[in-house]
């Protein structure tokens, strides 16, 4: 039994260093992983930093000049909508007054037809 534990305590002491290597290489492999990133972010900046740099600005002045446009256009809706507003009124306005002048106009013809009909009895007692 004791070379069983023997062994395996030799196994157990070799799979702790393996482990030990590996966590090591792993820090190692991961500080060589983010120096080669580093470096390739510095080929990508050399590369294609000024037309990145040139897109941006590019697109920021694109958005201003939308905002813009799209300010203009806000302001040109609202003075739209304020001037069909008020032709709309105008019209409510103007439709009112020629009802109540047809109204009136009834009104009159009316009292003409209650006139002539009268006259007409008149004329007819008189014969």
């Amino acid at each position: 039994m004791r070379n069983g534990q023997a062994r395996n305590g030799t196994q157990d002491g070799a799979r702790n260093m393996t482990q030990n290597l590996a966590q090591d290489g792993g820090k190692e492999a991961a500080a060589q992983a983010a120096a080669a990133h580093d470096t390739i972010d510095q080929v990508r900046e050399l590369l294609f930093g000024h037309e990145k740099r040139r897109t941006d600005q590019s697109l920021t002045e694109l958005r201003a000049e939308l905002a813009q446009q799209v300010d203009a256009l806000r302001a040109e809706m609202r003075q739209q909508v304020d001037s069909l507003t008020a032709r709309l009124i105008d019209l409510e306005k103007t439709t009112e007054q020629r009802r109540l002048d047809a109204i009136s106009d009834i009104g009159q013809a009316i009292s003409q037809l209650g006139a002539a009909i009268q006259n007409m009895g008149a004329d007819k007692s008189r014969r």
